[in-house]
């Protein structure tokens, strides 16, 4: 019986194996965070429930993209206050303009933990589509929620009137006072499913070596057959 020589056998062994690995490549996702730095810091609001907007602009790069998660600190400040137990719902708002602004999404509302707090956005209401016009912003249900550096960081702007009582609708507005610079332990971060890697290309030493001990084995298989075929004609 004639049988293919390793070459022929590893022209049709390689490619299925090179598919293989190509199969195995999973879909990765493109990220963007904004925010400060999630430290322990000075302060934590003392009055109730009022939405904070920070004025961090998102990039042209992520528009259209939607806001998938935000990150906070959770723990006793230098002054002895803490935001462990309270809780906050993200919001997406749009730019405000002469004073106000209306509220875009509505993201499930989280409770704060020891340590560093990851949640997804969890869109309840509205959109959690980002663009030109929109801006992060949270409710703090019940105290400040976020610990904070005062005179640092961009411009922030609060609601005027610091009794948002229940969780707005997307749509609600609202009217701001004046900004003011605080670095807050938040971020927030915009990602939508990226283009997958490349799979990995394999030495051409491990290729030949792959290939011959495939080769190797499909000769062995044909033998196989061939002697049960022998021993047992049909």
């Amino acid at each position: 019986m004639q049988f293919p020589s390793l070459a022929r056998a590893a022209r049709r062994v390689v490619p299925r194996a090179l598919l293989l690995l190509s199969a195995s490549t999973t879909t990765v996702s493109a990220q963007t965070t904004f925010g400060e730095a999630l430290i322990s810091r000075q302060i934590i609001d003392t009055f109730s429930n009022f939405i904070t907007i920070s004025t961090t602009p998102f990039t042209p790069a992520t528009f259209g993209q939607t806001l998938s998660s935000f990150s906070m600190f959770g723990g006793t400040t230098s002054g002895g206050a803490t935001n462990i137990g309270l809780s906050l719902t993200p919001l997406l708002v749009s730019v405000p303009v002469a004073g106000s602004f209306s509220v875009v999404g509505v993201g499930t509302t989280r409770t704060v933990a020891s340590g560093i707090n990851s949640w997804a956005f969890g869109l309840t209401s509205g959109s959690a589509v980002v663009g030109s016009n929109v801006y992060f912003a949270w409710l703090s249900n019940g105290q400040g929620a976020v610990q904070y550096t005062d005179g640092a960081g961009p411009a922030m702007l609060f609601t005027s009137n610091s009794a948002v009582n229940s969780v707005p609708a997307a749509g609600a507005s609202f009217q701001t006072t004046l900004a003011t610079n605080r670095a807050y332990s938040i971020q927030w971060t915009v990602g939508t499913p990226g283009t997958p890697p490349p799979p990995p290309v394999p030495e051409p030493s491990a290729v030949v070596l792959m290939a011959t001990g495939l080769a190797g084995l499909a000769v062995a298989r044909r033998r196989r057959r061939a002697t049960g075929s022998a021993l047992w004609p049909r």
